[in-house]
């Protein structure tokens, strides 16, 4: 598998986490295409264009039948969370 393009200066997050988890080696070596990802959390806006054709599945197994989608402060955890995993960093403000 080729190698992904490096990021643009634009486009390279500023946050400590890119560099302290070594990023630049990761993407090297894959893309991260093909693999899936669950995120336990709260409801998650499916709507917000980070996310827009992203995701597989919104669902929820918990037992007590709450919500897989919402909007607002209620998903905003879980969307923030989904969009770091399948974004570009751009839904949140980010670079």
């Amino acid at each position: 598998m080729p190698a992904p393009v490096a990021l643009s200066a634009a486009d390279r997050p500023t946050q400590w986490w890119y560099d302290a988890m070594g990023y630049d080696e990761l993407h090297k070596y894959g893309t991260g295409k093909g693999i899936t990802v669950a995120v336990i959390d709260e409801p998650i806006d499916p709507s917000v264009p980070e996310l827009k054709g992203k995701l597989a599945s919104v669902t929820t197994l918990c037992p007590n039948q709450r919500v897989a989608t919402g909007t607002g402060a209620a998903a905003d955890h879980a969307t923030n969370v989904a969009s770091l995993i399948v974004g570009s960093g751009r839904g949140s403000g980010g670079p």
